[in-house]
């Protein structure tokens, strides 16, 4: 029997933050006293992002692991159960060939909900919502200050990272009409306002990928070659 694994990864924001101190170390006299001002927040703030998204990705799990069902998989008959707060259900998935054996990717498992206590929330889940809530909010104002704040340093105005940018600016600082103040838990980490009305415009992926995007951004901007 094989176990799907649906808990969210902690991104790697260490190896953002080497890259940075080691292009501060190279520039050194280079870096004009607004730079070096600039790199000594950065560094703060990678610092503060990484213990941040440590702590929202395991409220998140937290949430997942009792709020959402377990998915286990017999990749020998291809029959995949689902158990949920003491019930189980089996269905076992058709072959199209007998000889080929049936697999399963991993998917972002969600859960999502208006924020505001349901009657369904035991206190410690209400807690935790409202704990990962206003971290996520300040997650993602801290990581859009880290860009604005590499712009200075590198001397580059078109530095972004457009996945922080859209869910800091489009989601938390400045909804479209119609969009619910709602939040989700994922394989992908937190998810910031899944619920809408009419066309949705903007979409979240995820804390965990949104953040990885940044660390990328961040090893390119302050690679060796940079």
């Amino acid at each position: 029997m094989v176990g799907i694994d649906t808990l969210a990864q902690s991104p790697d924001i260490r190896s953002a933050y080497k890259a940075v101190v080691r292009y501060i170390e190279r520039m050194g006299d280079q870096l004009s006293a607004e730079q070096q001002e600039a790199a000594n927040e950065l560094k703060r703030r990678l610092k503060r992002l990484e213990n941040d998204s440590n702590r929202i990705v395991k409220i998140n799990n937290a949430l997942l692991d009792a709020e959402s069902p377990k998915i286990r998989f017999d990749d020998s008959t291809g029959t995949i159960t689902f158990d949920f707060k003491g019930a189980s259900q089996s269905l076992k998935l058709k072959r199209a060939d007998p000889e080929i054996p049936v697999k399963i990717d991993q998917s972002s498992t969600m859960g999502a909900y208006v924020a505001g206590r349901s009657e369904n929330d035991s206190d410690q889940s209400d807690e935790l919502k409202k704990i990962m809530e206003q971290m996520l909010e300040g997650f993602y104002n801290n990581a859009f200050r880290i860009t604005k704040l590499v712009q200075v340093i590198i001397n580059k105005r078109k530095y972004d990272c457009r996945e922080i940018t859209i869910v800091r600016n489009k989601l938390v600082e400045h909804p479209d009409t119609g969009t619910i103040y709602s939040f989700g838990y994922s394989s992908n980490g937190p998810v910031v306002k899944p619920i809408h009305r009419g066309k949705k415009t903007w979409t979240d992926a995820g804390l965990v990928p949104n953040t990885n995007a940044l660390a990328y951004s961040l090893m390119a901007a302050f690679s060796d070659d940079a």
